[in-house]
């Protein structure tokens, strides 16, 4: 019942939010229609593979994670369950998210569950650092040139969140006061799961040496999918500096993670949200449609392999898993 809940209320969010995005830009669907017929598809394409170099890298993020935990597995399949969780995050909302995919294949795959759940949530958990990194750089070369106050306002508490996050994750001190804390929120069994999750996190205090290896190996995929960004505004003809990308994405990114079907909604409404006072609603808005027709391609395929390969096709992912609440 929870997960039915949960899955209706990824669902309104995101329409409410597409239906918003949509009342926002009324009167102006023939200039972002005009924009998108005149996208240079050589460079949209070109997109599309450098977004697939990004899976390469998140791949070997996951990869590095899992043999840190003494977890093998062929870089290829690793590969098609990437995919995959664009394909079950897009095309199949339900609580068997992504995340879950993978996790629950890789587990069922070696034989050691828990070990890929709590791998795979550290790779969700490397992205964001990757996300901080990215951002606090990008803060600090281009700080000066972004004159827009909502972007500096939003890249410093960005940073700073997640930046408190790690620490408090990695801190032995700090650690038994917060799941003190977390224990005691009974609503759900909420306090539980999240107690569980930090504990986790916590854990990692003491392989620093591989987590900071995911997080390099992320940053390099991170950087294509945001040049991936860049090269879909020079489809519609206009040029966003490098240093503006670089800090808007990686908040952008974050928020597509709060509960949503993919992100959507979420995504397009912050690009909108950031872009706007650089290039114009209009142009924001057919950018951000641009970079959702790369995501559902990338599902697509990613449901071509769920489909087409028996070793996942003969496997019924179960719901309640341990963390899939």
């Amino acid at each position: 019942m929870n997960r039915t809940l949960a899955s209706i209320a990824k669902f309104v969010v995101s329409i409410s939010l597409i239906g918003i995005l949509l009342w926002f830009m009324r009167g102006k669907y023939g200039i972002i229609v005009s924009e998108l017929r005149n996208t240079n598809l050589m460079l949209f394409f070109l997109a599309f593979l450098l977004f697939c170099t990004n899976i390469i890298f998140i791949t070997l993020r996951l990869d590095a994670l899992l043999l840190g935990e003494g977890i093998r597995m062929p870089f290829i399949r690793l590969m098609e369950l990437n995919f995959m969780g664009y394909f079950f995050n897009n095309f199949m909302p339900s609580a068997v998210g992504g995340d879950i995919v993978k996790a629950y294949y890789t587990g069922i795959s070696t034989g050691q569950k828990t070990k890929s759940y709590v791998t795979v949530f550290m790779d969700r958990f490397a992205g964001l650092l990757s996300f901080a990194l990215i951002g606090l750089v990008a803060m600090l070369l281009g700080w000066k040139t972004v004159v827009d106050q909502s972007i500096r306002i939003s890249v410093l508490t960005f940073v700073g969140l997640i930046l408190i996050v790690a620490v408090a994750s990695l801190n032995a001190k700090i650690a038994g006061f917060i799941t003190r804390i977390l224990s005691k929120i009974k609503i759900m069994n909420i306090g539980h799961k999240l107690t569980e999750l930090y504990q986790l996190m916590h854990n990692y205090r003491n392989k620093r040496i591989l987590l900071i290896r995911a997080i390099l190996i992320s940053v390099i995929g991170q950087a294509f999918y945001f040049i991936v960004v860049y090269i879909l505004f020079k489809s519609v003809g206009l040029k966003v500096p490098f240093r503006v990308i670089f800090l808007v994405m990686p908040i952008v990114s974050v928020v597509s993670m709060l509960p949503s079907i993919g992100g959507l909604g979420l995504r397009e409404g912050a690009i909108v949200f950031f872009f706007a006072p650089i290039v114009g609603t209009e142009r924001a808005f057919g950018v951000s449609i641009l970079l959702l027709a790369i995501l559902f391609l990338i599902s697509i395929i990613g449901g071509i392999i769920y489909i087409s390969s028996p070793q996942f096709r003969s496997i019924k992912i179960r719901e309640n898993n341990k963390f899939s609440g």
